[in-house]
């Protein structure tokens, strides 16, 4: 139910009974037991009980949904089938099991009274030599489900070697021929908001030589999104246009992303950078949004791209960013990040076109020489097809409060790009995506190993996670398994 917080609203009215923190191995360990309890369970019941029916028929609804329950389960986790009809299947057959157990709780006071709260908790009835068998069964079943299937279950996708002399123009179009002989792997994603059934395909291909890996990116998306919190004149002033930027869960007026994940283990979380709940750290500020933070423990890192459809891809770059130990509280700093952080620049970039967010009014940083400028964003305010909602530096001008006459409705970009690209270790990813035909077509590049000691070096054994945003600021699509980078020599 914690994990369901994610993407279902309503499930936050629970959020103070949920437990918090690294929420998916616990989640994973607790449905092997179940498993294997339930598997026990029922052989007990036809070992010993094959003749005596049920006195009721809760229990025999309760392990029909219990059993779609685990099977759900599994096959989520293996990536089977529909992930969105499965994720539903698997959602709802909890919910009826929590219902189904307060209902027969209740079917049996009815019935016995209150001798049946004895019955539950009667350890003599519990560990009966009979009923031994069960407890055997479940340690030997729980014990082979984690044995065989390990936490760092992956799969994997074969990074072809290429002759250093090959030339790939990262133009988002992935058409030297080379990309003929990468091979391909296609993931079903889910739970990310705005797309069809919050999922989206994700097919990935990859090449290296010996000094650069690539990587070509692409993934269904129906509308093509660049607006980065636009600003709109208003009767009181400037404001930002969205509906929840204020909690940092923006899933209107927003750029689309992309998102890749490299670490040196597999395991599910996102490699534990995942911990759920408004507050996981104790000691630490809690979560805007409710749902968590990213960040390692044990001083680990995780190597974080991120490609951003305005911010970054029009200086042909992707932020060079990082998951690492969580970070301690700044005074002064509204959004606490706990370890996600990006890579030191020395200069360059963007910048946001306001001077300190406020929810219901902003004051611009700079406003354009030529009102002409601004023209394209009255005409198609919601439409992304031709329109960059980004602001050159000195096509604009320092914002003057005593000569703001522009007309109420007024729309303008948030996104100022400065004098020159990024430069330094945040520039370390060369990207750029192209939106064409219901997909956007990524390329990335990057060396293998760089100097910088916020970056992974790419190498056999590193695994990955890819994660797609539709015009939302944190509400990305996801992937049970990671993904095992096998580099041939």
């Amino acid at each position: 139910m914690r994990i369901a917080t994610l993407t279902r609203e309503w499930v936050m009215l629970f959020s103070f009974w949920l437990p918090q923190g690294y929420i998916h191995q616990i989640h994973l360990l607790s449905g092997f037991g179940v498993a294997s309890i339930l598997l026990g369970y029922m052989i007990y019941n036809y070992v010993f009980s094959k003749n005596t029916k049920s006195a009721s028929i809760t229990k025999d609804i309760f392990y029909l949904i219990a059993m779609v329950c685990i099977a759900s389960g599994f096959l989520l986790y293996f990536g089977y089938s529909d992930v969105s009809l499965l994720k539903d299947i698997h959602y709802y057959s909890v919910v009826s099991l929590l219902l189904l157990v307060v209902f027969h709780i209740f079917e049996k006071f009815v019935l016995v009274g209150f001798s049946s709260l004895k019955e539950i908790f009667s350890l003599k009835k519990a560990f009966s030599k009979k009923d031994g068998f069960v407890f055997l069964f479940f340690i030997s079943a729980f014990w082979a489900l984690y044995t065989y299937i390990p936490s760092d279950s992956s799969q994997k996708l074969v990074v072809e070697k290429i002759k250093d002399d090959i030339y790939i123009d990262i133009n988002g179009n992935a058409d030297e021929d080379i990309w003929g002989s990468a091979k391909k792997i296609t993931l079903h994603t889910y739970g990310g908001a705005n797309f069809n059934n919050g999922a989206t395909d994700i097919t990935i291909k990859s090449l290296h030589n010996t000094k650069e890996i690539y990587f070509y990116i692409s993934w269904d998306d129906s509308t093509k999104s660049t607006r980065h919190l636009p600003l709109i004149k208003t009767q009181a002033g400037w404001k930002l246009m969205q509906n929840g930027f204020y909690r940092f869960d923006e899933k209107m007026f927003y750029e689309d992303k992309l998102a890749v994940l490299f670490s040196k283990n597999g395991y599910i979380g996102g490699s534990k950078t995942v911990h759920l709940g408004a507050k996981p750290l104790k000691d630490k500020p809690s979560s805007w949004h409710s749902k968590g933070y990213h960040y390692t423990e044990g001083g680990d890192m995780a190597d974080l791209w991120q490609w951003k459809a305005t911010r970054s891809n029009y200086m042909y770059v992707a932020d060079d960013c990082y998951i690492g130990s969580a970070d301690i509280r700044r005074v002064g700093g509204r959004r606490y990040t706990a370890g996600y952080h990006c890579d030191p620049k020395y200069s360059g970039g963007f910048t946001m076109n306001y001077r300190w967010y406020k929810r219901d009014i902003v004051v611009p940083k700079r406003v354009p020489k030529n009102i002409e400028l601004l023209k394209q964003y009255q005409k198609t305010p919601t439409n992304d097809d031709d329109v960059e909602w980004i602001i050159p530096w000195y096509d604009y001008k320092p914002y003057q409060y005593a000569k703001d006459n522009y007309p109420l409705g007024t729309i303008m970009p948030s996104v100022i790009y400065k004098s020159n690209r990024e430069e330094g270790d945040r520039a370390d990813i060369r990207a750029y995506g192209v939106y064409k035909d219901g997909r956007w077509h990524l390329e990335m590049v990057r060396f293998l190993k760089t100097d910088s000691k916020y970056d992974l070096e790419i190498k056999n054994g590193i695994y990955m996670w890819v994660s797609a945003f539709d015009h939302s600021q944190i509400a990305h699509t996801r992937h049970s398994r990671a993904i095992y980078l096998d580099l041939k020599e």
